[in-house]
């Protein structure tokens, strides 16, 4: 009975039956010898570029491991993306990172991550994973530079305050990369947008005289101006409002906006996102997008 119980209580916090000591540290020496074996062969597999294979044996390493380092998943995480299973190696990356690991070992977990969700078009989830939330962090990452290059020329522009340039090659990367909803991405803009705030200023007080002479076309298409120009701070403190009341009264939105847009225009109250679009056609019935920034520099004239 009390061998029973004292076996019972062993399981339960976890200790080793005295009779089965030596048995236990045996195994677990031979555990260990595997683990170093299948590790090498890893490794050895890895540099002589069978990167799928050593993936493989490292998923036996980890499966031999009762507590797998950091270092570990890191090593399973580049064989991974090197036989281009570029998910699968994000998840080893993301479980090291969960791990306790010595800063130059998270680096590297951190920069892979950035490179294999940026390859894969992932941009947004990339800059998580930036070693510095800076736009200059972002473009010594090919795919990113790539995405956000013309947004890099935009903030050199502001930077040398150059508005007019700025505000122009900001609008060339809101067409190819859409709407930035990522908080980096949102501050990034914002740095642009406020280069040129003057100029969206002025478009959004030749709103306001259309709207007092009752031309509600050419208000919502100085506000839509000002709104694609602006930062949603300033926007929301601004002509967001009398915008929304010119396009109330517009009435018939199909008039003023590409038919394409008109549904989104509704659900968002005629105001999608400073800084981000789409704009009135030139005249009602047009099609293709407009010139924004060419209008917005005549506005200001």
């Amino acid at each position: 009975m009390r061998a029973a119980i004292a076996l019972g209580v062993a399981a339960l916090v976890g200790c080793v039956p005295f009779y089965r000591v030596d048995e236990v540290r045996g195994q677990r020496a031979a555990d260990g010898e595997e683990r170093a074996l299948v590790l090498s062969k890893a490794r050895e597999r890895m540099a002589g570029g069978d990167a799928a294979g050593a993936a493989t044996a490292f998923q036996q390493v980890l499966e031999l491991d009762p507590s797998p380092s950091a270092e570990l998943f890191l090593s399973m995480a580049q064989a991974r993306a090197a036989a281009g299973q570029r998910a699968l190696a994000r998840a080893a990356a993301r479980r090291g990172l969960s791990q306790e690991a010595s800063a130059a070992t998270r680096a590297e977990l951190r920069e892979l991550l950035v490179r294999l969700y940026a390859e894969d078009g992932l941009f947004e989830p990339a800059l998580d994973y930036l070693s510095s939330p800076s736009l200059a962090a972002a473009m010594q990452v090919p795919a990113l530079a790539q995405a956000f290059g013309a947004l890099a020329d935009a903030d050199q522009f502001a930077r040398a305050g150059q508005g007019e340039r700025a505000l122009g090659r900001y609008e060339e990367w809101l067409e190819g990369y859409g709407i930035p909803d990522h908080p980096l991405l949102r501050a990034w803009a914002d740095s642009v947008l406020r280069s040129g705030a003057a100029l969206a200023g002025k478009a959004a007080a030749d709103g306001d005289f259309a709207m007092a002479e009752g031309r509600l076309f050419d208000a919502v298409r100085f506000y839509a101006l000002a709104y694609r120009f602006q930062t949603q701070d300033a926007f929301e403190s601004g002509p967001r409002a009398r915008f929304e009341s010119a396009c109330a009264r517009a009435g018939d939105l199909s008039r003023l906006v590409p038919p394409e847009a008109v549904a989104r225009v509704r659900e968002a109250g005629c105001h999608h996102r400073p800084g981000s679009g789409p704009l009135p056609p030139e005249s009602p019935g047009t099609r293709g997008p407009p010139a924004a920034r060419a209008e917005l520099m005549v506005t200001a004239s």
